[in-house]
């Protein structure tokens, strides 16, 4: 494939052709077997069906006394059944008697126990009145009151959890009731991080501010990873492409998926992207039109993906959210976007310049409670940048707004789709 820079200027793609290309490439990086306890937000690596149905037997879903339900026909005309309390049966340990209940018989029963022979039906301890051995029941009582028959909770073969879907804690329960101890999940890929820093020194501080800018970015992003349970490992170099081949040479041997944290818009290069080019990774993306993060690349090196974002601390963090998160969930086995989408009303125009509809606009919002709808706040323009600061308000947003190419800005109090940016599966 052709290197960025062979040709001149980079080829550009639309944002919804690159994320075709990314998921195109990746793949999940493989499967394990884990204790059923262990695997809270784990992806499931194949279906999980029930083998076989529960209850397997009648069981009592009350506190009460199991019992034939003709023996309470009486109670239903304004008097009362008396029947005999022949015995007991608590979860674990069931109505020792093998013969089935006789005509006027109950036994005491808990929640969970196996119903005895004979009895189709269980009375609250509340509907009746004891003494000794003898009870009283106070109303009449339907065949299968009280009960939970066999498949009344999960049926034989019932499917449980799909393909790719995160495993949530009530579905753990259901799996270990049905009896997995373990499950086979897919491996959560390992993510090295590269960030490259020059070394030409800058007046007034500006080295410095850059590098600070660097290590913000490492840190956001590392932290995104472990939010949606990645493991991710740093390594801080310099733009010597010496340095950088062996740091990746080091990423590529321990990690699943690289990103490297440095490129500046020229040519979609970045400092120390020598190195890639060195060791002769395959291109797949050279940049995209997407603002802001066009001046991000993707590939493969030794048939690891590899993600180049851009310096700037917005861009990059924009850009990971969009192209590289996706893929490394695709990684992780997930059939699921990292993030779900919710309509908004918007509090105020966004207007589009004609140059600026090439571009798929990234916006980021504010959400806050509104009337039916969330309301969304842009976090863009003068006001915004004087009265919080453009990093301070692109830090607090927990929406991201995507204006599609071709299209006008939508206006004040339309409805927009919004990505959440909530963790769906960690």
């Amino acid at each position: 494939m052709m290197h960025p820079g062979e040709s001149g200027a980079p080829v550009l793609e639309a944002y919804e052709t690159a994320l075709r290309r990314v998921r195109a490439v990746v793949e999940p990086v493989g499967k394990e077997r884990i204790p059923v306890e262990e695997a809270c937000g784990r992806i499931a690596a194949r279906e999980l069906v029930a083998p076989f149905q529960v209850p397997a037997l009648p069981v009592s879903t009350r506190d009460g006394y199991a019992l034939r339900s003709a023996d309470t026909e009486m109670a239903a005309h304004q008097r009362t059944a008396q029947v005999t309390v022949v015995g007991s049966a608590l979860p674990g340990e069931p109505f020792a008697r093998p013969e089935p209940l006789g005509a006027g018989e109950v036994v005491e029963i808990r929640a969970g126990a196996l119903l005895p022979a004979g009895a189709d039906a269980v009375i609250s301890a509340e509907r009746t009145s004891r003494r000794a051995n003898q009870l009283h029941v106070m109303e009449r009582v339907r065949p299968g009151s009280g009960v939970s028959f066999p498949g009344d909770d999960v049926h034989d073969g019932t499917l449980i959890v799909e393909v790719g879907q995160p495993l949530a804690a009530s579905q753990l329960g259901l799996l270990a009731a049905t009896g997995f101890s373990h499950i086979g999940v897919y491996r959560r890929p390992r993510v090295g991080l590269i960030t490259i820093e020059a070394n030409d020194p800058s007046p007034h501080g500006e080295e410095d501010r850059r590098k600070r800018l660097s290590a913000g970015n490492a840190v956001a992003l590392a932290a995104w990873c472990t939010q949606f349970g990645l493991s991710a490992r740093h390594w801080r170099i310099s733009d010597d492409a010496d340095e950088g081949v062996a740091a990746l040479e080091e990423a590529e041997r321990v990690c699943d998926a690289v990103i490297v944290i440095g490129a500046v818009y020229s040519g979609v290069r970045a400092d120390g992207l020598a190195a890639l080019e060195r060791m002769e990774w395959d291109v797949h993306l050279e940049g995209v039109r997407l603002r802001p993060g066009r001046a991000t690349s993707f590939g493969t090196l030794g048939g690891k993906p590899v993600f180049v974002l851009p310096h700037s601390p917005v861009a990059c963090e924009t850009a990971f959210l969009l192209l590289a998160l996706p893929g490394l969930c695709c990684m992780a086995g997930t059939i699921s976007p990292p993030f779900p989408i919710m309509p908004a009303r918007l509090s105020r125009s966004l207007r589009r310049m004609p140059e600026q509809k090439a571009w798929t606009q990234v916006v980021r919002v504010r959400l806050a409670p509104g009337t039916f709808f969330l309301r969304a706040e842009p976090l863009t323009g003068r006001a915004v940048r004087e009265q919080e600061g453009r990093l301070v308000a692109a830090a607090s947003a927990n929406g991201l707004l995507l204006l599609d190419e071709g299209i006008d800005g939508p206006r004040t109090g339309d409805i927009v789709g919004v990505i959440l940016l909530q963790d769906a599966w960690s």
